[in-house]
């Protein structure tokens, strides 16, 4: 896959965060694949640009899958619900994913996955080999809790409720997937455009 230089708010400084640490840089990057609700619905540019690498992705987003509905099921169901069958990846409840290379975040919610009294859940894991990279634990600041993701880890969090991060720089090839649901999908007059752009 080629990476994106981070953009988003919380995520456009990872690059010098990482350079904390006084030793080699790692160069954080990041892809968002799936589709953008801004304004009106469009795919990404890297789901167009790199399908056949986003196909490679596609075993690990249903093993993700699977735990959320296991452990989730109410919620998962109403997400099955909400998500237009357009928008959903490879048969999951998930219209997006962003894949972080080493890129560590700011302190945020992810605020285009549902408003702040909506649960929506987001599931992520890392890919990566021990021992290869260090650092980037994810924090969910309001409990006090710090967890480090590790390679066939699954966690699932109510990411747009809760402010979270990563408090440390991160060294070395870390890849985060995180899977997740944006609810301007559903909007109807972002749809009915969609719909027209067929």
């Amino acid at each position: 896959m080629v990476f994106e230089d981070p953009t988003r708010a919380e995520t456009q400084n990872a690059t010098s965060f990482n350079a904390r640490l006084g030793t080699t840089v790692t160069v954080a990057g990041e892809l968002q694949f799936g589709f953008a609700d801004r304004g009106w619905i469009r795919m990404t540019t890297p789901t167009r640009q790199q399908a056949a690498q986003y196909e490679k992705v596609r075993a690990l987003m249903r093993k993700l899958n699977v735990p959320f509905a296991r452990t989730f099921p109410k919620d998962y169901a109403e997400q099955n619900r909400l998500i237009p069958a357009d928008f959903r990846q490879y048969g999951t409840a998930f219209s997006n994913t962003t894949i972080l290379k080493s890129c560590p975040s700011a302190i945020h919610r992810d605020a285009g996955n549902a408003k702040n009294t909506d649960l929506s859940l987001t599931c992520m894991t890392t890919v990566g080999n021990e021992g290869e990279h260090s650092g980037g634990p994810f924090c969910l600041i309001e409990y006090g809790l710090k967890i480090p993701v590790r390679p066939g880890d699954v966690l699932i969090a109510a990411t747009a409720r809760e402010w979270h991060c990563n408090l440390t720089p991160v060294q070395g090839p870390r890849y985060s997937i995180v899977c997740y649901y944006r609810r301007g999908l559903a909007n109807p007059k972002r749809l009915e455009g969609w719909h027209l752009g067929k």
